[in-house]
């Protein structure tokens, strides 16, 4: 149950921070294209993080130190990125956040299977995508409702779902071992 919890948040938080991004930064000075290119770049962070991470986690043998790292990186990056006023520095802390906080969802999918085993493995996925969804849309209203005149509200939000998710995270048994 733990690990669709954090589906909800994490995906809640990723489609937030997406959906959000340009108006996010357009108060420091960041143009809807330089937005769109920090996104991106933010994606792209993503993928080689999905691509190293677990990888990591499959050799060294376990998943929760991996997932609250992913987590913590997360909390760490999102301040700098929102009150970026630089192309460049929201490339780079947008490429770093994709890179650490992304993989936190090959994580928790690769989890899922462990915790219900490979008969209910497709179930445990399906449940996850669609919880983690569903705290995608819900996300994305609260932020828009939580906005107003400025972002600091949603931004301090997001901030409390990635402290909900690593306080969680503390309490998830390690599952690698049930392989």
């Amino acid at each position: 149950m733990r690990v669709f919890v954090l589906s909800f948040l994490g995906l809640g938080f990723f489609n937030g921070l997406t959906t959000w991004l340009e108006g996010i930064l357009a108060p420091n000075g960041i143009s809807a294209d330089e937005a769109g290119l920090i996104g991106g770049v933010f994606i792209v962070g993503g993928i080689a993080g999905a691509i190293l991470i677990p990888a990591l986690s499959d050799k060294f043998h376990m998943r929760k130190p991996f997932l609250l790292g992913c987590l913590i990186f997360g909390a760490l990056l999102l301040g700098p990125l929102c009150t970026t006023t630089s192309l460049w520095g929201g490339m780079g802390y947008a490429v770093l956040l994709g890179f650490a906080f992304l993989p936190a969802y090959a994580l928790l999918l690769a989890m899922s299977e462990e915790i219900a085993g490979a008969e209910m493995a497709g179930m445990a996925t399906g449940i996850l995508m669609m919880v983690g969804n569903a705290g995608g849309v819900v996300v994305i209203i609260l932020m828009d409702l939580l906005h107003g005149s400025t972002w600091t509200y949603s931004i301090g939000f997001m901030f409390v779902l990635l402290l909900l998710a690593l306080g969680l995270a503390v309490f998830v048994k390690e599952t690698f071992h049930r392989r």
